[in-house]
């Protein structure tokens, strides 16, 4: 299952050369025909890429990449970010996180979902206690070994999704917050698990310096996969309760 956002952080100790390096940054983009639009800033550069739902960021202490919709290409990003970190050449990397965000339709009522979703997903014995209205998970896990992970996850409706992707609502925080217009018109699914995901490397700065653009990489294909494979399994459960509960209407009716 895709993602609907992903997201690359990358920090450094501050750097000079990113001051020397900004604007030629910003030639490269448009000579490549890569730069929708840009904005230049004392402490950042800002540039929207190829059809402007992927945005880039440079400051002198670190990058951000960003893709906001499903048919983001990762690749095409990641060339850019990677030949920005060619630029820069960072001396003293000091963290790497990558980010996903996953909208999986649920095909019930809100308030069926949130049964179906309570009685799959939370602990068996919280599930009976009372009648749920709504409901939030918030989890630091390991799921690959060396990262840390926190999950976000509850059942949304439509209207939420744009606050949602956006992080103006949640607890998982992020700096780099994009604007609840980015998905201005999509047409969300009017009930969703929504799954917010961070994942943050724990190897230490030396070992993150050998190879700056080969650990990001690294560890955004490590935390992908396995971001991809909770949420297929979180859908899948809800689905299953979903077909056992229409079961059990069936034999008592």
């Amino acid at each position: 299952m895709a993602p609907w956002t992903q997201g690359i952080e990358v920090a450094w100790r501050p750097e000079l050369r990113y001051y020397e390096a900004r604007i030629a940054i910003l030639r490269d983009l448009e000579d490549a025909g890569d730069l929708a639009a840009f904005m230049v800033r004392d402490d950042a550069v800002y540039a929207r890429l190829f059809d402007g739902d992927v945005e880039l960021s440079v400051r002198q202490n670190g990058l951000n990449l960003a893709l906001h919709q499903p048919t983001g290409d990762f690749e095409e990003s990641w060339k850019v970010a990677s030949a920005v970190l060619g630029r820069i050449k960072p001396s003293e990397p000091l963290g790497v996180t990558v980010r996903f965000q996953h909208v999986e339709t649920v095909e019930m009522e809100f308030r069926e979902a949130i049964e179906a979703s309570s009685r799959a997903l939370l602990i068996p014995s919280y599930v009976g206690v009372a009648r749920l209205k709504d409901w939030a998970m918030l989890m630091d896990v390991e799921v690959v070994e060396g990262v840390d992970t926190t999950l976000e996850f509850g059942i949304v409706r439509a209207a939420e999704l744009p606050a949602r992707l956006a992080r103006m609502l949640g607890r998982i925080s992020h700096e780099h917050r994009a604007a609840q217009s980015t998905w201005l018109g999509i047409e969300f699914p009017d009930v969703a698990l929504f799954i917010d995901s961070a994942w943050v490397s724990k190897e230490s700065s030396g070992e993150i310096t050998d190879d700056l653009a080969g650990a990001t990489l690294g560890l955004w294909a490590a935390a992908r996969t396995e971001a991809d494979m909770l949420a297929e399994a979180m859908s899948s459960a809800i689905g299953r309760e979903c077909a056992a509960e229409q079961t059990r209407e069936e034999r008592t009716a």
